[in-house]
């Protein structure tokens, strides 16, 4: 980002450059374009294809990630930007990786509290999620037993 400084007497403001919005506007468009390509190629590959058939049977839902893998590396790869530039590094990879493991062991740690005290994604008492989960349409609204909780 290009930017000047006004050391005015009423403070130093940083001011952004007309061209510098060409480029956010460019960017912007740059990702819509690109979200539109991957949503439709991974619809495309679900619809149109034997392997996506079987995945929506099996009620699994890999090949976003996958097109998405598989349309951004080259991307990347092609504009001739460099990887480390999106976080993509192996730099750090220890610290990194304990990261994850500590987020994995949270996470596993929730969902075994979670069902040592047996509720389930449509109990009343469920979390947020599920009630949103709930409102968009993707769980019944009449599953699960009625929650006996003082808070509500």
């Amino acid at each position: 980002m290009e930017l000047s400084r006004n050391d005015g007497r009423a403070g130093d403001q940083l001011l952004v450059h007309r061209t510098d919005q060409a480029a956010r506007i460019g960017s912007i468009l740059e990702v819509l374009l690109a979200f539109i390509v991957v949503h439709v190629a991974y619809r495309s590959f679900k619809h149109f294809t034997g392997l996506g058939h079987r995945e929506s049977a099996a009620h699994v839902n890999f090949s976003p990630g996958a097109v998405m893998i598989l349309a951004t590396v080259p991307l990347v790869i092609l504009a001739g930007r460099s990887f480390a530039d999106y976080g993509l590094t192996a730099r750090n990879w220890q610290r990194n990786l304990n990261i994850g493991l500590v987020a994995a062991l949270l996470v596993a740690t929730g969902v075994g509290l979670l069902a040592a005290l047996n509720i389930r994604p449509n109990h009343a008492c469920a979390s947020a999620a599920t009630d949103a989960l709930k409102i968009s349409g993707g769980l019944s609204r009449d599953t699960g037993p009625k929650c006996n909780s003082p808070i509500e």
